[in-house]
């Protein structure tokens, strides 16, 4: 068959065939090279396309920083993922939308800008400063490579001036900063009773049906989360040293080097006068400061007291009012300057004046405390901590390179790297994705634990930096998907949740046939002795009363205001399923009548970020108005 079709496959009939098929693979490979095959894409906006790509880090990233945030509360089970989808989806097109908008009004952020704001950045910074392996590590772990990364600082930077600009253009008028004053300060007369849910608790058992019906509705409620278990090596200098042999030769040769560390040192204790000077101040400037200084030297050569003179003239905020006292204190505390001057002086003596980069100063020494020299057997015990502290660096960073390369060159077990830095591969147990005790506490440790490369690959991870001098590479051992726990194991669970929820169900009950008594025109009080309810009566609350439930004040402030002589009723239900019924009897307006500053006072300072915070949104949806946003509906 084949070999026919091969004689038959001549001349211009093979080449009409072969045009034929070519055509179609043609438009589709061209149609491939200009997109059309390219990555789905998940919504566009203005010119932009988010795709399922950028929305999917997008995503991961936001429940990382949820689950860091919430911490042991985090419950993955209690989350909608179709609102979490949404909600990110949201906020990407807001971004979008007003980072477009910031370009085109010409806004940038320069590249030094940038490093700088990056440098900065602490989740970056190694003892105080920015290092570089932290920062590359960092963002391994979130996914990103720098140059991404840095496009975001950008975006964000530019997005922030934005809003900084519009925010800051929003005021509040003397006539509006007093009304919200005034609804700040407003008082309101209140009683209440409560319903509490405990009283009502069901006798009758709960039946299996609705056990289990409970259980088929709600068994998101009952997921245990995904865990891990790990194997370990850490490697801390504190412990190195803690374990290192420190002979007696080495504690005299430490002790003799850094004798002074040891001993007391020299203590001197000072008053002084300062005359401020900037540091690049006029001639003009020094020389009034100088005619200052001789003038006090004057009236204190004249028999004047130093502590009065000091009280009357110094510009020192911190010790003017004591007198200039500045207290005990030992070399390297103070100004260079300062310093050498006072060290050099005798007790009683007067100098001055002294420039420092504070100004020109007028001191007094007052007495001094010698340095009392200590011999190494007082100070053995320090002496040896000491020595084991830097052995234990020593031991840590030649070390801390050997557990990084070994851990890389066999990324599929750590009894290399433990044999040959004489470590002990440990286990853990079982490990979430927050809430882990001890060394595990570190989101740093779950991030890892739960990546692609640790968790899917079973490779290695990365050294782990917990604290200074301290790591942990570790690599997953057992791994449990989310799953959902079986009927019987939380039957007890359910029972409660049901007799509680039936409680909760006939407090409400109660409060609400109170309720209508009440509308019939009975009054709280007279209900309450009726039916031996205890009535609670703050009498005259605030918003922020502290005697009072802030569930109650909410409802009772948003109670329409009663007629004079009336009652205005409200209802609200408590954490735990207790049931209130309210009364508010009289509203006292607060505030006075004449408008506040504008920059002062926190009712005008909240009043002035509400209008901000509303103008910004508003000038936000604006530009969504006339944006053309388009979303994918999701499959």
């Amino acid at each position: 068959m084949l070999q026919a079709i091969r004689e038959r496959a001549q001349g211009w009939i093979a080449w009409a065939i072969v045009l034929l098929i070519s055509i179609p693979f043609a438009l589709w490979g061209i149609q491939q090279y200009l997109g059309g095959g390219g990555e789905p894409v998940v919504a566009k906006v203005g010119g932009r396309k988010i795709t399922q790509r950028e929305f999917d880090d997008s995503f991961r990233r936001f429940r990382m920083q949820l689950r860091e945030r919430l911490g042991p509360s985090f419950d993955i089970s209690s989350l909608d993922d179709a609102k979490l989808h949404e909600q990110v989806l949201n906020s990407m097109i807001r971004s979008d939308v007003i980072l477009q908008a910031a370009v085109d009004m010409g806004m940038r952020a320069g590249n030094d800008l940038i490093r700088g704001a990056i440098a900065g950045m602490p989740a970056f910074q190694v003892q105080g400063r920015f290092d570089r392996d932290a920062y590359e590590r960092a963002l391994r772990l979130q996914g990103l490579s720098p140059k991404m990364f840095e496009q975001q600082v950008r975006s964000s930077i530019v997005s922030r001036e934005l809003s900084s600009g519009i925010q800051g253009s929003a005021f509040l008028t003397a006539g509006e900063l007093r009304n919200a004053q005034q609804l700040r300060d407003q008082q309101r007369g209140l009683a209440y009773v409560v319903f509490r849910a405990a009283d009502f608790l069901p006798t009758e058992p709960v039946k299996d049906a609705d056990v289990t019906g409970y259980y088929r509705g709600h068994s998101s409620e009952f997921v245990s989360p995904e865990r891990v278990k790990v194997a370990y090596l850490e490697l801390d200098a504190k412990s190195l040293g803690a374990t290192a042999k420190v002979s007696d030769q080495e504690l005299q040769d430490y002790f003799d080097e850094h004798h002074d560390d040891f001993a007391a040192p020299e203590q001197r204790r000072a008053r002084h006068i300062l005359i401020p000077l900037a540091k690049g101040a006029s001639a003009d400037a020094v020389a009034k400061a100088q005619k200052k200084a001789a003038e006090i030297l004057t009236r204190l050569k004249a028999g004047e007291s130093f502590a009065s003179l000091a009280k009357e003239l110094s510009g020192d905020p911190g010790s003017a009012a004591q007198g200039g006292e500045l207290g005990w204190f030992e070399r390297g505390v103070m100004d260079p300057a300062f310093e050498k001057a006072v060290f050099a002086m005798k007790p009683g003596e007067v100098k001055g004046p002294v420039r420092s980069a504070f100004g020109l100063h007028i001191i007094q020494l007052e007495a001094v405390r010698p340095g009392e020299a200590v011999d190494l057997a007082s100070v053995k015990d320090k002496v040896l901590a000491a020595v084991r502290a830097a052995k234990g660096e020593r031991m840590f960073y030649d070390e801390s390179d050997g557990l990084a390369n070994l851990s890389y060159e066999h990324p599929d077990t750590l009894e290399p790297a433990a044999k040959a830095l004489g470590l002990k591969v440990q286990e853990s147990g079982w490990l979430q994705r927050s809430g882990n005790p001890g060394i595990f506490a570190s989101s740093k440790v779950a991030a890892a634990a739960f990546s692609d490369d640790v968790l899917v690959q079973r490779y290695n991870s990365e050294p782990i930096e917990l604290g200074p001098e301290h790591v942990l590479v570790l690599r997953v051992t057992d791994h449990q998907e989310e799953s959902t726990k079986p009927l019987e194991k939380v039957r007890e669970q359910i029972v409660e949740i049901l007799r509680h929820q039936r409680a909760a169900e006939r407090a409400r009950e109660a409060g609400e046939a109170l309720l209508k008594e009440l509308r019939a025109g009975t009054g709280l009080q007279v209900e309450a002795a009726a039916q031996g309810l205890k009535l609670a009566r703050p009498g005259l609350v605030t918003r922020d009363a502290a005697k009072v439930p802030p569930a109650i004040l909410a409802e009772a402030f948003k109670l329409p205001k009663p007629a004079a002589g009336g009652i205005s009723y409200g209802e609200t239900v408590l954490n735990g399923g207790d049931f209130v019924v309210m009364a508010v009897d009289q509203v006292k307006e607060g505030g006075g009548q004449s408008a506040p500053d504008p920059r002062q006072g926190t009712a005008a300072a909240a009043a002035e970020r509400a209008r901000a915070d509303g103008v910004f949104r508003d000038y936000v949806d604006y530009l969504k108005r006339h944006t053309e946003i388009s979303i994918t509906p999701r499959s």
